[in-house]
C-alpha cells in the first residue's frame, strides 16, 4: 500500500518536473528571441542613422546619441523620420480620432529638453506638496478660459496617474467635451505601468511620453476633457474643463504655470470629483512662454478687481 502511495507521488513528481523542463526551456527560447529582436532593432537604427549621413542630413534624436543607450526598455518601433515609437492604444472612445502618435520622450531635442529642464522640477513639486499635487494657489488658470493669446506649437506630456480607471485624455480647438467641435484623443488610454511585468497593452504609457498637437493661431480656444474609464465604458461619462456641461456640474479639471512654456493639468475621474486631489490624471502642456506669462497676467487682473 505505502509503495504503491510512494510510486504514484514518484511518478507526480516526474510529470512535475517535466512540465519545468518544458517551461525552462520555452523561456530560454523566449530570451533567444529578445535578444534576437533587441539586435534586429540596433541593425535597423543603425541602418537609419546611416542612410541620413549618407544623404548629408541629421536625423535628430539619433545621430546625437549611441543606439546601444538610445533603444529604450519597452515595446514599440522605429519608424522612418519619427524614430522610436512605444506600442500605441487602441482605444478609441466614442469612435474619437487620436491627435498623433504617441512618442517616446527621448525622441527629439525637444523633449530631450523636457525630460532633463522641466520634468525633475514637475516630479520634486509633485513630490513635495503631497496630495494637493494642483493645488489653487498664485499660480492657478481658470481651466474654462484657456484661450492662446499666442500661436504656439502645442504638445502634451504625460506626467503620471493615480486613478481607479483607464482613463482617456483629449483635448477640443473649436468647441467643449466631446458634443461639439473638433475633439481628438491625446492619450487614449491615460495608463502607466507601475511593475516591470504589467501589460504594456493595459499601461501603456510612462512619464514623459508625448503627443505634438499641432500649430495652432492667436485666439484658438482650447478645451481638455477625460473619459472616465474610457477604454472600457461605452458609455462612459465625459469631464470638460467646464463644470457646467458636465453630468455632475462638479468642477474636474485644475491648470496653473509651471515653468517657462509649461502648463499642468490635473483630472479627478469620479463622478461627484472624488476626493479633489486633481491627480488621477496628470498631463503638462507645452504651449509656449508668451500664452503661459498671457494668462498669469490675466488671471493677475482678474484677482486684483
Amino acid at each position: 500500500m505505502e509503495m504503491e502511495r510512494l510510486k504514484t507521488r514518484n511518478e507526480k513528481l516526474q510529470g512535475q518536473v517535466a512540465g519545468l523542463r518544458e517551461e525552462l526551456q520555452d523561456l530560454r527560447e523566449a530570451l533567444i528571441m529578445a535578444e534576437f529582436d533587441r539586435d534586429r532593432l540596433k541593425d535597423q537604427l543603425d541602418a537609419l542613422v546611416d542612410n541620413h549621413e549618407e544623404e548629408g542630413t541629421t536625423l535628430v534624436g539619433f545621430s546625437e546619441i549611441d543606439s546601444e543607450t538610445y533603444i529604450p526598455n519597452r515595446q514599440g518601433e522605429f519608424i522612418d523620420g519619427i524614430g522610436f515609437v512605444p506600442l500605441q492604444s487602441e482605444a478609441r472612445p466614442y469612435g474619437l480620432e487620436i491627435a498623433g502618435l504617441v512618442r517616446d520622450v527621448s525622441t527629439d531635442e525637444r523633449s530631450r529638453k523636457f525630460r532633463d529642464e522641466i520634468l525633475p522640477g514637475i516630479i520634486e513639486y509633485m513630490q513635495t506638496t503631497g496630495r494637493e499635487v494642483i493645488a489653487q494657489n498664485d499660480l492657478t488658470i481658470s481651466p474654462d478660459q484657456l484661450i492662446l493669446e499666442n500661436p504656439a506649437d502645442l504638445r502634451a506630456y504625460f506626467i503620471g496617474e493615480q486613478g481607479q480607471f483607464n482613463n482617456s485624455i483629449g483635448f477640443n480647438l473649436s468647441g467643449r467635451g466631446i458634443e461639439t467641435g473638433s475633439p481628438k484623443l491625446v492619450f487614449p488610454n491615460a495608463s502607466q505601468a507601475i511593475s516591470a511585468i504589467a501589460d504594456p497593452h493595459c499601461s501603456p504609457l510612462q512619464t514623459g511620453d508625448f503627443v505634438d498637437l499641432g500649430r495652432v493661431p492667436p485666439g484658438t480656444p482650447l478645451d481638455l476633457f477625460l473619459i472616465s474609464n474610457g477604454v472600457h465604458d461605452e458609455d462612459a461619462p465625459v469631464y470638460t474643463a467646464d463644470p457646467t456641461l458636465n453630468p455632475d456640474n462638479a468642477d474636474h479639471l485644475i491648470v496653473h504655470g509651471f515653468a517657462g512654456d509649461t502648463i499642468l493639468v490635473g483630472f479627478e475621474d469620479l463622478y461627484g470629483g472624488g476626493d479633489r486631489n486633481f491627480r488621477d490624471v496628470v498631463i503638462a502642456l507645452d504651449i509656449g512662454a508668451e500664452n503661459v506669462r498671457a494668462f498669469m497676467e490675466s488671471d493677475q487682473r482678474t484677482a486684483s478687481n
